[in-house]
């Protein structure tokens, strides 16, 4: 499938035909287009039957992702210090509008042990994994020289990342056509190729981010407009905590603040980071790229949009506001943040094609409309009526809930194993070619394990995934080992049931179901995004582990409590030596001074009559050499014991 840039004049041609070709057929009534909904996940339309899939490659009724990132959060170990790359020159980016598959054949090989460069693996790791939607094209459309040789079941369509819709498109549009599709897209279309248009891409995560601006410029090879960067600022931080991950931030809020070296340094990491990206935003705002942004398009923990995305509240520190249009998630597994990732995630994020879908996925419009008003009903072509005011109207709300819904939501387990068992003999009797089972089965449950429902089209395996319930994993178990659950089932954001994973006991209820059902049960790395698989003895040793370092953690810290109370009560006793010799020497001097040792520790007290001058602080009392006296009858009669001390030791008395 060749494949060509959302800014192309290809696209716009090809829009054009579907929208020329809606107003002809509105005439006759006889409008066609791909049935509403068929947006693509993670695969394309290929030329071929091949597929694991028999069923249309396992083509689900999907929104655009528009709050969630699919980036992974491995918690990954940064190095101390910091590695900071300022804006540089524009550069102009290779267009996506080769084909990428036909480009195989022509490459060099490189020779054996050589490693492909890293865009180059990018590229193939993220082409065609977008959520996109497919317009149908007129079956004669003078742009298309391969319509001819087509297959008379298949029909052609334009390919169309949904990033490039408005948010929440398809969910507002349940009858979304491809002419109202195509208008709105023509909309873009124009907008992103007018001279000061640009987007930006921002990559953050773990200490690393990553922002680039890129446009559409001529160059001096080409006279058609080639996505160029303008614009980017790359920066490394050290912030996340090695082995165990999360930003030190994330600990000192959930626990105590730690003193170490280390957590001073990753605090550090984390406010240089933010300094990083504030300075960026403002130099940007400055050159008027955030004002003249069609989409901003990131890649980003949900827990750092606040802070680093909209600046805390604080507008002048922000990319954009919250609930800003243009903001857009990034729909694709970029990895590490890298400039070559932002790069390729935007060529995928734009790159569009011409597929071949199956006749059965074409629909027919009946009681054709004006587009601009309310749209026009859309049925399957084995439907004999259309559908009643009332049947649109369940349409258009979100799927209910089923049983198995309620039961993981209640955290009954019991309930939920009732269900599954019911589940599975409905399943067993309809193999059997009995009229009473058959008369039985008529009544079964409408439902089964992997039935969607909720304002996200979630089955109960995202709901027990995401519950906080003590008895999640329980339930993870239940449906996965017991109701044979799909773990690759994406919900309306493009979410596999791991993904929304709450706690570590869900994850690794996952990976103990991939243990126990093996890998050839689904696509657990590609589809499901399960980590590796897991034992029971895993568990144990796991388990083991942690209590044994718990074990020698309390044991260090008992052995370092003991050593700080035997070094107190070692410097108390050397304190209190310290202290009586230094009163022995004063006492002993006092008494050569033919003084007594003094009695009371209060300042005010007369060295001489040992009294208190009541009303009088030691500094407002007489002084003579090192001692203080309450009046002045005391001075005189110590001075004359002095010097009469001092006559009798000159005489040898």
């Amino acid at each position: 499938m060749s494949s060509f840039p959302f800014y192309s004049q290809t696209v716009r041609e090809r829009l054009l035909d579907i929208l020329s070709h809606h107003e002809q057929s509105t005439q006759n009534n006889d409008h066609r287009h791909v049935a509403a909904g068929s947006t693509i996940l993670g695969k394309r339309y290929q030329d071929d039957s091949s597929s694991d899939d028999e069923d249309g490659n396992n083509l689900n009724s999907i929104e655009e992702d528009d709050d969630s990132s699919a980036s992974s959060s491995d918690g990954e170990e940064e190095s101390p210090g910091e590695h900071v790359l300022e804006e540089n020159e524009a550069q102009t980016i290779t267009s996506v509008g080769k084909d990428h598959n036909a480009n195989k054949t022509n490459r060099v090989k490189k020779p054996k042990g050589s490693k492909r460069s890293d865009k180059e693996q990018l590229f193939q790791k993220m082409h065609g994994k977008a959520p996109s939607i497919s317009l149908s094209l007129p079956t004669a459309s003078p742009h298309d020289d391969v319509t001819k040789n087509a297959p008379s079941k298949q029909q052609k369509a334009l390919q169309i990342p949904t990033i490039l819709l408005p948010p929440n498109y398809i969910r507002d549009n349940p009858n979304w056509d491809a002419a109202s599709a195509a208008k709105t897209l023509l909309t873009t279309w124009d907008h992103l190729n007018s001279p000061s248009a640009n987007i930006i891409i921002v990559l953050l995560q773990s200490g690393r981010f990553v922002a680039a601006v890129y446009t559409l410029k001529a160059t001096t090879h080409s006279k058609v407009p080639q996505l160029t960067m303008i614009a980017h600022k790359t920066s490394t931080r050290y912030t996340i905590r090695k082995g165990q991950g999360g930003s030190q931030s994330n600990y000192d809020s959930a626990k105590h603040k730690a003193k170490s070296v280390g957590a001073q340094l990753r605090r550090e990491g984390e406010k240089q980071l933010r300094e990083d990206v504030v300075a960026t935003w403002k130099l940007w705002r400055e050159s008027n790229y955030i004002q003249h942004a069609m989409g901003v398009y990131v890649s980003c923990p949900k827990g750092m949009k606040r802070e680093y995305l909209f600046g805390d509240g604080n507008d002048t520190a922000a990319l954009v506001r919250k609930g800003d249009e243009r903001l857009r998630s990034i729909p694709l597994d970029v990895g590490r943040p890298i400039l070559e990732g932002a790069t390729v995630a935007l060529e995928c994020l734009l790159s569009c094609g011409i597929v071949n879908v199956d006749s059965s996925r074409v629909s027919t419009v009946v009681d054709g409309g004006d587009d601009d008003n309310k749209g026009p009903a859309v049925e399957e072509k084995k439907s004999k009526e259309s559908d009643t005011p009332e049947e649109s109207e369940e349409r258009d709300d979100d799927p209910p809930l089923t049983p198995l819904h309620e039961a993981v939501i209640e955290g009954d387990l019991s309930k939920l194993m009732e269900l599954l068992t019911i589940l599975e003999e409905v399943e067993e009797n309809t193999n059997v070619d009995d009229v009473a089972t058959a008369e039985e089965n008529a009544e079964s449950p409408s439902y089964d394990v992997n039935t969607q429902g909720g304002p996200d089209h979630q089955t109960p395996l995202h709901f027990a995934s995401a519950s906080n319930h003590q008895n999640a994993p329980s339930l993870l178990n239940a449906l996965l080992i017991n109701g044979h659950a799909n773990p690759s089932v994406i919900d309306s954001r493009g979410r596999p049931p791991y993904f929304v994973a709450s706690s570590d006991k869900a994850r690794d209820a996952f990976r103990l179901a991939r243990g126990t059902l093996g890998e050839k049960y689904c696509r657990w790395d590609d589809e499901a995004k399960v980590g590796p698989a897991l034992t029971d003895e895993d568990v144990q040793a796991k388990k083991a582990k942690a209590l044994e370092k718990k074990r020698k953690q309390r044991a260090r810290q008992k052995e370092k409590k003991a050593l700080e109370k035997a070094q107190a009560e070692e410097e108390a006793a050397k304190q209190r030596q310290e202290e009586e010799k230094k009163k022995q020497m004063e006492d002993a001097k006092r008494v050569r001074d033919g003084l007594k040792p003094k009695s009371s520790t209060a300042s005010n007290v007369c060295d001489f009559c040992q009294k208190a001058a009541k009303g009088k602080r030691r500094s407002q009392m007489f002084q003579r050499l090192d001692y203080v006296y309450c009046s002045t009858d005391c001075v005189k009669k110590h001075q004359r014991e002095l010097m009469a001390a001092a006559a009798a030791a000159r005489m040898g008395c």
